[in-house]
Parts: C-alpha cells; structure tokens; sequence
C-alpha cells in the first residue's frame, strides 16, 4: 500500500511538474511577444493537457510577424484540438483578422473590391460559428467576436457602396468616351465633307471667271456698237 503511495505521489509530483514547466514557458514566451520578440515555445509539447494552446500561440507569433497564411492554418489547427468555449472565439476573431487585415481596403478596383467583399463574408461567417457573434448585431456570447463582427459588416457594406460608386464613375467615363468618339467622328465627317466640296468650288470659281469673261466680252461688244454711231444716229 506504502509502494502505491509512493507511486502515485510520484506521478502526481511529476505531473505538477510538467504543468508547472509549461506554464513557466508559455509566460516566457508571452513576455517575449509582448516586447516584439517572436519566438515559439520549445517546450509547447508540454502542453498536452490543452493541445490548442501551442498552435494557438503560434498562429499569433506568424500573425505578428505579418504571415497570415501560416497563422490561419495554425488557427484552424488549434480549434480541431478541442479548446474551451471562450479559446474557441479567441481563436475565431485572431482567425477573421488574420484574413482580413491584409486586404487594401483603399482601393477602387472592382477586382479588388470584390475580393474584399468575399473575404469579408468569410471572416463574418467565421465569427458566427459556435454562436461567437449574431449576425443581428445582438450580443453574442463573446463581446470581442461581435464587436469585431460589427465592424467588419460596417466595413463589408463601404466595400460594397464603393463599388457602386466607381462602377457608376466607370460608366460614367466609357459615355464620354463614346461621346468624344463620336465628335471625332462627326469632325472626321466634317473634314470629309468639306474635302469633297472643295473641287465643287473650284469648278464654280471656274464658271465664275468665265461668266465674267463672258461678260466683259459682251460689255466690249455692246460699247464698240454703241461708240461708232450707229445706233444714236437712227432717226426715231
């Protein structure tokens, strides 16, 4: 019985000893995040007795470090490993940043808004699974995951409004285009038209030099008739 004792208090004294070492690295670790220093924890393997904590924890080293790829996977990793109700929306709203904080939210390309529209859905959906947040906008059962959701409905409908808006500026645009293409062509027209009246005008000229040619003919005709008498010098 002493033997079982013995064992069993050795178990538990080496037990302790394991989550005290963990525990002591993890504080390690976070001490180091919290000065910008982005380094894994050696020891995570510790942690067995909540396996989420060590892809939780590194999906936030790669999240500081601007890897956002990396940090989704080790999210995703860390809730197929059974975390507690509030770790699962922890893990969720690092999850919806990590998609969402590189998106360039400034731009007015309609490729590019669309993309943010979508990602944007996504991390909203992210945030409503395990009731995190209420699409709503009640409180959900985490205040950060609603809060965030929140936001990013807010920021989902200026995405959607600035698409709008350039669309309409975009179409705007493509009217003066046709606009302007159709006076240039009118000009061209114009051009044409005015190069096809140009020997039209020319052989009028002509016909008008030769009417006064033919006019000064007969002017020259009427006054020799006239200067030589024979007209004034008919008895009426």
């Amino acid at each position: 019985m002493k033997k079982i004792l013995a064992v069993f208090g050795t178990l538990c004294a080496i037990f302790l000893l394991v989550l005290l070492v963990n525990y002591v690295s993890n504080e390690n670790m976070i001490k180091k995040y919290n000065r910008g220093i982005y380094e894994g924890n050696d020891l995570d393997w510790l942690g067995f007795t909540q396996p989420y904590i060590a892809p939780f924890n590194q999906g936030d080293l790669y999240y500081k470090q601007g890897f956002y790829d990396q940090a989704i996977e080790q999210y995703q990793k860390a809730l197929k490993k059974h975390p507690t109700r509030k770790a699962i929306c922890d893990i969720r709203v690092n999850w919806a940043l990590a998609l969402t904080v590189p998106l360039d939210t400034e731009s007015k390309d309609i490729q590019i808004l669309d993309e943010n529209i979508r990602v944007i859905q996504e991390a909203k959906d992210i945030l409503l699974e395990d009731g995190c947040a209420n699409a709503d906008h009640e409180s959900g059962h985490d205040k950060e995951a609603q809060e965030l959701y929140n936001i990013l409905d807010q920021l989902q409908q200026q995405q959607e409004q600035k698409k709008q808006e350039q669309q309409q500026q975009d179409q705007n645009q493509d009217q003066n285009q046709d606009q302007n293409q159709d006076q240039d062509q009118n000009q061209d027209q114009n051009q044409n038209q005015d190069q096809e009246q140009d020997p039209l005008e020319q052989q009028f000229q002509e016909l008008q030099e030769e009417a006064a040619e033919a006019r000064e003919e007969e002017m020259g005709d009427a006054e020799n008739y006239y200067g030589n008498g024979s007209y004034y010098e008919k008895p009426w």
